[in-house]
């Protein structure tokens, strides 16, 4: 219990986890789900064990508590309140668990049928202050209202997105593969079905997205040899690249170019900023496959390295591929 708790699980820069390592004085370092430093790993190093890395995420001010994140912080609150309770014991009472409803309701994303065709700008689906701390998971869909019309029953949404929570708890359990038998249909059903339901902004929208995007990648890997079905599949992959990129943005349409959702109090994540920057990078890599022109895929391949190159040692895996891929798409 001591290691699960003091431990750090061990990622690559894809945040496939490797194991649990041991780490002193991280390891006193508290939780926050708006950290200000971001934890990083070094593997793969010749002769020696993985190394982590703490780096500041934002400005830290003397006498400022220094505080990672314990888990993805990019999930809404009441999931992220589920891992740590199940693996950490204790219930984390910080400002974007307790008091930013706002910030909870881009995560969450839900539409509202009533107005979301009906409006220039995308009212939010919020939860009532009232009603925190969160309510039994069965109780979800009653405290969840539209700014704009007031609607409160969204129960055939949650249904949905706790079928999704559940499946996502079997299959990953925290960042592991997808099993074998989530079949390429079931997943893009699954996606196709939270758009319906939820913002391209969703934390479920995007999730699913990339559980189909790394589908499309592992079928890619098996149709080596075969350049017709390659390049369909990394076209389709690149595609949905694409697409979740231009939702995160919050532009649900090539005609709708405003901001959608209102974010002037949203504060990202460092895993928002991490998978964010992966999806940047996957995109500039399929692009390279699929489009002749290099270009635009050197241009994306420098702004993800000169993102992400503060947070991450030279020799890091990370950092190696991007300059790796930069010097194929230069040839």
């Amino acid at each position: 219990v001591r290691i699960k708790l003091n431990g750090f699980s061990v990622c690559d820069g894809e945040l496939v986890g490797y194991g649990v390592g041991m780490y002193t004085p991280a390891n006193f370092m508290n939780h926050s789900c708006q950290p200000n430093a971001l934890s990083t790993f070094s593997l793969f190093q010749r002769g020696q064990p993985p190394n982590l890395c703490v780096t500041a995420f934002r400005d830290i001010h003397p006498g400022q508590e220094i505080c990672i994140s314990y888990i993805d912080t990019s999930c809404p609150s009441h999931i992220r309140q589920r891992e740590l309770q199940t693996n950490y014991f204790f219930q984390c009472r910080c400002d974007s668990c307790s008091n930013n409803v706002r910030e909870d309701a881009i995560r969450v994303g839900i539409k509202c049928p009533d107005c979301t065709t009906a409006t220039k700008t995308t009212p939010l689906v919020v939860r009532e202050k009232e009603m925190l701390p969160m309510p039994a998971v069965n109780a979800y869909d009653s405290c969840y209202r539209c700014e704009n019309c007031g609607r409160t029953d969204f129960h055939s949404t949650w249904k949905l997105l706790k079928r999704f929570e559940q499946q996502q708890t079997q299959n990953d359990n925290n960042k592991r593969p997808l099993q074998h038998d989530d079949s390429f249909e079931d997943l893009q059903q699954c996606y196709i079905d939270l758009k319906r339901v939820c913002h391209g902004w969703s934390w479920y929208v995007q999730e699913a997205g990339e559980r189909l995007l790394q589908s499309m990648l592992d079928r890619l890997a098996q149709h080596q040899g075969n350049p017709v079905e390659e390049q369909n599949v990394a076209w389709n992959a690149f595609k949905l690249t694409e697409e979740l990129m231009l939702m995160l943005n919050g532009n649900e349409s090539s005609s709708r170019t405003e901001l959608a959702v209102p974010k002037e109090s949203y504060t990202e994540t460092t895993s928002e900023f991490l998978r964010r920057q992966q999806l940047r990078y996957k995109s500039a890599k399929l692009r390279l496959f699929v489009v002749p022109n290099p270009q635009q895929s050197i241009q994306d391949l420098n702004q993800v390295l000169n993102d992400v190159s503060p947070y991450y040692p030279d020799n890091h895996e990370f950092i190696v591929g991007l300059k790796e891929c930069l010097k194929s798409a230069w040839c």
